[in-house]
């Protein structure tokens, strides 16, 4: 039975990452429209993605927290609902600052998938297939870029459509993947952490005894260098993936 979870695992997480990205770039490509129908300057503009970027940023710590407190699937489902509605939001939005507003709501919803995903993950694939399970999963970011900005194009400028089409097909499917996640992902909690440190074939072995360090003894220098140095790379990568192309 395990042998097929998480292989059923790995495929709703690839698809959950693949909407959450093409509900990310599906903007880009509208930024142009929305500057004409709104009369908005570049500034205007900007503070619409910020305001979703910021809220996704804002939302990620706390939303780990809460799911190592309460559970990751309880975290992720309705957090993954919340993404749909602030997509379903965002396209039938009558003006700009009800635009922004289903903006934030989206990277609110967003911002909740990224720890309990990883977390949920983890317990469900076998460590001989991580790696495999772990890039077919990363691989929908990939795939989510290329839909966002494919779809916003074609359905636009291609087929001549309305600018909220592209941001209600995402948000259909956006609710289904949700749908999907909470009738398939089960919560794994080891409840004698002795009996399950004792079974190899345990998904919660490897995690018995996490989670005692502390803050400091976590963030050692070299941990932080890294982090750094990742910050700059995601704020070069976003930027190229969202407003720079238009600016």
């Amino acid at each position: 039975m395990r042998q097929t979870y998480w292989k059923r695992v790995v495929a709703v997480f690839f698809a959950g990452w693949l909407l959450v990205y093409a509900n990310r770039t599906v903007i880009g490509p509208l930024l142009p429209v929305l500057q004409d129908i709104w009369g908005l300057s570049k500034t205007q503009l900007g503070m619409i993605n910020s305001a979703f970027f910021l809220t996704y940023t804002l939302v990620q710590l706390p939303s780990g927290f809460l799911a190592d407190r309460f559970g990751r699937k309880l975290i992720l489902v309705p957090g993954y609902i919340g993404h749909a509605l602030g997509a379903f939001a965002s396209a039938l939005a009558p003006g700009p600052w009800a635009f922004t507003g289903a903006r934030v709501f989206t990277g609110f919803g967003q911002g909740t998938f990224y720890s309990t995903h990883n977390a949920l993950a983890s317990m469900a694939i076998p460590q001989d297939r991580r790696g495999m399970g772990v890039a077919i999963m990363n691989s929908g970011v990939s795939f989510g870029i290329a839909l966002g900005w494919l779809s916003a194009g074609f359905l636009t400028s291609g087929l001549g459509w309305s600018w909220r089409v592209p941001l209600l097909l995402l948000a259909g499917i956006t609710l289904a993947v949700a749908t999907a996640m909470g009738m398939m992902i089960r919560e794994h909690r080891a409840r004698e952490p002795e009996n399950a440190a004792r079974n190899p074939d345990n998904p919660a072995r490897e995690l018995i005894g996490a989670g005692t360090g502390t803050l400091r003894s976590i963030l050692t220098p070299d941990l932080v260098r890294i982090y750094v140095v990742n910050i700059m790379m995601m704020y070069g990568f976003f930027a190229i993936l969202t407003w720079l192309p238009y600016y």
